[in-house]
């Protein structure tokens, strides 16, 4: 869950499963003349659409933050939580394929990396045999042209990680502090990801990947009062329009 405070009572939650639909999105509209699509890429962008299918149960009765009285924000989740989630996208995603499970799993091992909790490194040490297994039943599967090896690998996820850090600082909105440092690096392009001084909700993205002049996403956000159940109904939906523009 992604939770914007809009006043005093209320905030925008915007859950992550819309937010992994809205990476997909971006996979899908990616590439013109001067930037490349990424290697075998629909399994690539189908992988980056369903990368958080991990938060399915969880997001059906968040739990709400003590601190703030609005469904916890992802980036305050307890690192049991985190490992669950993270365990459940595996078993979640292996029917999709298990190349869709393979770069889903290892998109989730990168996140786990950074932390240096000792529940994350017992989780590490455990996932390391999931990985491999998961790898075996890939390279029995695999029908794309480019043969499966780490570099493929790394170039595949470090391209979901670029439209998964997109897709989250367009959720999170222009006024949130950036707490990612710079886009990952992709296929030797390294993009700057600023908020536009000029129009709400939009940020500028440069070199500009598209072929269109700009990138529109209706997010899905849902009205959180301080302290209630969450819930999914219309009544509390509202669509926040977000946009990329190019630079200049």
């Amino acid at each position: 869950m992604i939770a914007r405070d809009q006043d005093q009572e209320t905030a925008l939650c915007i859950t992550q499963l819309h937010h992994s639909r809205m990476t997909g999105a971006i996979g899908l509209y990616w590439g013109n003349e001067f930037i490349p699509k990424p290697p075998c890429f629909e399994l690539t962008q189908f992988a980056a659409a369903i990368h958080d299918i991990g938060w399915t149960e969880w997001e059906k009765h968040p739990r709400i933050d003590d601190s703030t009285g609005h469904p916890v924000d992802f980036l305050q989740m307890d690192t049991s939580e985190h490992i669950s989630i993270w365990d459940s996208a595996r078993t979640n995603s292996l029917g999709y394929g298990a190349a869709v499970a393979l770069l889903i799993y290892r998109h989730n091992l990168t996140l786990a990396s950074t932390d240096t909790k000792p529940e994350k490194a017992k989780f590490l040490d455990q996932a390391k045999k999931h990985e491999v297994e998961l790898r075996l039943l890939a390279e029995k599967s695999w029908k794309y042209q480019d043969k499966l090896t780490d570099k493929l690998l790394n170039r595949m996820n470090t391209t979901i990680l670029l439209w998964d850090y997109i897709s989250l600082r367009l959720c999170m909105g222009p006024d949130a502090k950036n707490p990612f440092g710079p886009p990952p690096v992709f296929e030797g392009i390294q993009f700057e990801m600023e908020p536009s001084q000029k129009n709400p909700e939009t940020f500028v993205l440069d070199p500009w990947p598209f072929k269109t002049d700009e990138f529109i996403w209706d997010v899905e956000a849902y009205t959180h009062k301080r302290g209630e159940e969450f819930r999914v109904e219309p009544s509390n939906l509202m669509n926040l329009r977000t946009k990329l523009v190019g630079k200049g």
